[in-house]
């Protein structure tokens, strides 16, 4: 059963449906409810849906990988993804310097590399050396690459491959031979 109300933290219209579980329950336990976006488009929300409707509108299904919407059924979106009420506050991105974020990503990417390049071969201990200065050369290139189009983002590479070469020199004369 549909039933049409607002949503108490926000205001929004919301329609709530009952929910058909994945995996039956025991018969003791009531039936949920869940509140669904009334003017929800996945065709021109950006945001993926999270349930299926039935037919009807009167009943709803999570989407799962094993079981993707049918072409008998509605998309439909859980309000609770979309309330701003709800929302967690985040973390601006300005709050962490462009240069840290771009050599914690670089460094990130070229451990992942390691990782995986490693796992083909024989197992070797993955020195942390190795990744720092392979993230430090990739900051250099794309410095380099970034200096006529855009010599602020040009910048901020090099002060991230100067900050990934100043953890190198630190770590290269802890690191055993």
């Amino acid at each position: 059963m549909r039933h049409l109300t607002t949503c108490e933290s926000c205001g929004a219209r919301i329609a709530l449906v009952l929910v058909v579980p994945e995996h039956p329950r025991k018969s003791s336990k009531k039936r949920s409810y869940i509140p669904l976006d009334v003017a929800y488009d996945d065709a021109l929300s950006p945001v993926a849906p999270s349930h299926a409707l039935s037919t009807g509108r009167t009943t709803c299904r999570p989407l799962t990988a094993d079981h993707p919407i049918a072409p008998h059924e509605h998309p439909a979106l859980t309000h609770f993804a979309t309330c701003p009420a709800r929302q967690r506050p985040t973390v601006p991105a300005t709050a962490v310097p462009r240069p840290r974020r771009l050599a914690a990503v670089l460094l990130q990417r070229e451990r992942a590399a390691l990782q995986r390049h490693r796992a083909d071969r024989i197992a070797r201990p993955i020195r942390p050396a190795a990744a720092l200065a392979s993230a430090a050369s990739l900051a250099h290139s794309d410095a380099a690459c970034w200096r006529l189009d855009d010599p602020d983002l040009a910048a901020d590479y090099a002060i991230a491959a100067e900050l990934l070469e100043d953890r190198y020199a630190r770590v290269w004369h802890r690191t055993p031979v």
